[in-house]
């Protein structure tokens, strides 16, 4: 945990350092500051509008606080906006499990992992799991005639 006077003082020197906003922010977050956190993320998307980190941060804080509707919305069009913001797949699938959302759970979860297979979490995908998220089977790329039917076309199985 970064210390939270010492990036508070950095900042002091330099006021629109959004690497240094984005730590602070954090930094408050892990102590559990959330409105503290939440004027940092504010700070650094008056900044920033589109920064993706900031965006995420912000939905994080909007689910802590019981509104994850709303912290759904904003991750659903960040993801429109960013879809290879990995982080942003992997929070949206850890809510749609919250909700209940199995399926899109497994969807965004797999979307995560494609873009950055440092994000894999054993714990994650097996909750996803055991709550009925499994993997779409793709439909096969070469169908095969069907045995013993008609040999027209378009006899497919």
């Amino acid at each position: 945990m970064a210390d939270i006077e010492s990036l508070k003082q950095a900042l002091a020197v330099s006021r629109d350092n959004v690497p240094l906003l984005l730590m602070l922010g954090e930094a408050h977050m892990d102590a559990f500051s959330l409105e503290d956190a939440q004027g940092i993320f504010e700070q650094v998307l008056a900044i920033e509008p589109a920064n993706p980190m900031a965006r995420l941060q912000s939905a994080q804080l909007l689910d802590l606080r019981g509104r994850s509707s709303e912290a759904i919305l904003r991750l659903e069009q960040l993801n429109a906006e960013q879809p290879v913001f990995a982080a942003g797949w992997f929070l949206r699938a850890w809510l749609a499990l919250s909700e209940g959302d199995s399926k899109g759970a497994r969807e965004f979860y797999d979307k995560a992992v494609a873009l950055d297979a440092a994000l894999a979490s054993d714990d994650l995908l097996k909750r996803i799991r055991e709550a009925g998220g499994r993997r779409e089977q793709a439909p096969p790329s070469n169908p095969e005639p069907q045995r013993g039917g008609s040999n027209q076309a378009g006899a497919f199985f």
